[in-house]
Formats: structure tokens, sequence, C-alpha cells
């Protein structure tokens, strides 16, 4: 009889702001989260439990920031409710089959890669190009994702990721770009796009009303792995915060947050689109 063939998803999720122009934060992080295609009613029915123990409906979507951050959400909890979800969240991601990776980027250090002086590069047909962060972190994430798929037989794939107006192209042209592997300059990401082109079948943008499960996971790991790269896990150890992040490092591909810096950001975008932005930037006069 034939294997029948597994199924995985892969859940995408975002902490800060991809936008090259604002400057409220350097950085940005972007998290995927595998899971199995059969463990996902697992993880919706203990996010629907915690949903019931602490007040939240279950239309809405579980986010972190709410319940552990943004005093004046009010879904916000106290000092010691948190710690008691703090510890069941952690004991629930150390024994849910699951493999996260998650990536930061700098985006200051992008901008002078791309020669970019001034935010008025981004006007016009170009301000799409506001999002190449999230962009080159998603391709990142789609081809480990592809390599993950192969390295289980050849198992095949669904991308999940919340709808957001400004980041869903983003998304796509990062999908559509893991699809091409002469996008890419190195053997072993040209490999990674073919293992992802054969294994990944479709993505599905997700409303905020009524998350799945798994987007539910990936925006905890997210918001945590968040702070730990601005180093205010120690700031919320009465929140229970740092016993939650011991448990997410677990999962996590080689265990931490994985910078993307200069040397890749070369195999992240083809080299045609890397030299249209720059001499486009490098022919703007200086001001």
């Amino acid at each position: 009889m034939k294997k029948k063939r597994e199924k995985f998803n892969i859940y995408i999720d975002e902490s800060g702001i991809a936008c090259l122009t604002d400057i409220t934060e350097s950085k940005f992080i972007l998290t995927g989260v595998i899971l199995d295609h059969e463990e996902e009613a697992q993880v919706a029915a203990y996010f629907n439990f915690i949903k019931r123990k602490y007040g939240i409906p279950e239309d809405n979507p579980f986010h972190a920031y709410d319940l552990f951050g943004n005093r004046h959400s009010k879904f916000y909890l106290s000092d010691v409710m948190i710690q008691n979800l703090s510890i069941s969240l952690a004991e629930f991601i150390r024994i849910s089959p699951l493999k996260s990776l998650c990536l930061s980027i700098d985006k200051e250090g992008l901008k002078r890669f791309l020669k970019i002086k001034d935010n008025s590069y981004f006007e016009g047909v170009r301000k799409r190009d506001k999002e190449i962060p999230y962009e080159m972190l998603a391709i990142k994430i789609l081809l480990w994702f592809g390599n993950y798929l192969n390295q289980k037989g050849k198992a095949s794939g669904k991308i999940i990721v919340e709808s957001r107006q400004n980041l869903d192209y983003a998304t796509l042209k990062a999908y559509f770009s893991c699809k091409q592997e002469n996008n890419f300059r190195t053997k072993r990401f040209r490999e990674s796009s073919v293992f992802f082109k054969e294994n990944v079948g479709s993505i599905g943008f997700e409303n905020k009303i009524g998350l799945c499960g798994g987007l539910e996971i990936a925006d905890l790991i997210s918001y945590i792995s968040f702070l730990s790269v601005k180093k205010q896990i120690s700031q919320h150890e009465q929140r229970g915060v740092p016993v939650l992040w011991e448990a997410i490092k677990e999962t996590l591909e080689k265990n931490k947050i994985q910078e993307v810096v200069l040397p890749e950001f070369k195999n992240l975008l083809s080299p045609d689109r890397v030299n249209k932005i720059t001499n486009f930037n490098s022919n703007l006069p200086n001001k």
C-alpha cells in the first residue's frame, strides 16, 4: 500500500513594523511556525480553552500583546493571572510537536545596503518596496519550509498568514519568488526553491475574526521573541515571560532568533532587483 503523503502547515506572523519609512522601530522580526496538519485542531482547542478561562470571546483572535503588554486593552491581564497563563502556555508549547524559525533584520542596515538615502525613493510605483524587510524574511522562512517538507519525504505544505492589507502583496511576492530558482545566487537557496515549488501547494489569508490556532501560537511566539530582540524579557519577570521564553527557544531553529545581516541580503533579493534599487538611489541628488 502506498504511504500516505504527510501534510504540514506553516503559519507566519510578524512583530515590529516592516515599513522602511517607519523610524519608531529599527528591528523587525518574522516568525514561521510549522505544524502537522492534523495537530492544528488540538492547538485551536487549547486556545479556545484559554479564551474561555480568561474571558476572551471565542471569535476574537488571541493576540499576545493585548494580554501581556497593552495596558489599554480590555483583555490585559493582571500579573498573577498572566503569570499563570505563561506557565500554562509554556507547558503546552513543550508538549506540542511544532517547529519554528524566527528571523530579525535591522532596517537601517538594509537601507544602507540598498543605498536608500531618504523616503523620496518610495514615491509612486516604488511605494511597495517599503515592505522589503517583510518580503526578504518571508523568502527565507518559505525556503526553510520547502527544505523541511523535503526532509519529511516530500510532504505537502500549505502557507497560512493573517491578512494585512499592506503586507499581503509582500507575502505573495515572496511566495512567487520562492518558486523561481533563478532568483537565487547560491546553490543551497536554488535547491530550496525547487523543494518549495515541488511541495508547497497553496497559500491562504485569514481575517482577524476567528483566526486559526496555528496563527495564534505564531502570534505568541513572535511577540515574545520580539521582547527578546528588544532585551525586555527580564523586565517582564513578574508576568512569567522568562519561563515562557525558555519554552519558546526550544522550538526555534538553532534554539535562537537568527538575525539576517549584510552577506545574506544579496541572497534573498534577486541581483536584478538589487541593482535596480541601488542604481536608482545612487543617482538621486544628496539632500
